[in-house]
């Protein structure tokens, strides 16, 4: 007769069981929080805004020696906001 205690079959299910338990709610737990990250509060006066209504109320200063990156950046944020 098989006895999984003897050869390990038991210990190995367990583990990989506990494996995928922890690792689903590893998943649950991320998307809950980017799921709080989407939600929008109610605007204060601490808030920057950069833009509103379609015109921009902030201006993008880049350094003179600042990288490819950075240079990059900065374009596509006054792609983005117009």
């Amino acid at each position: 007769m098989h006895n999984p205690l003897k050869t390990g079959t038991m210990k190995k299910s367990f583990t990989q069981w506990i494996f995928v338990l922890t690792f689903a709610l590893t998943i649950v737990v991320f998307c809950s929080f980017a799921a709080r990250a989407q939600l929008a509060g109610a605007p204060s006066a601490d808030d920057l805004v950069i833009a509103r209504d379609g015109k921009t109320l902030a201006t993008i200063v880049v350094a003179p020696d600042a990288g490819k990156l950075e240079q990059q950046a900065a374009a596509d944020l006054a792609i983005y906001i117009g």
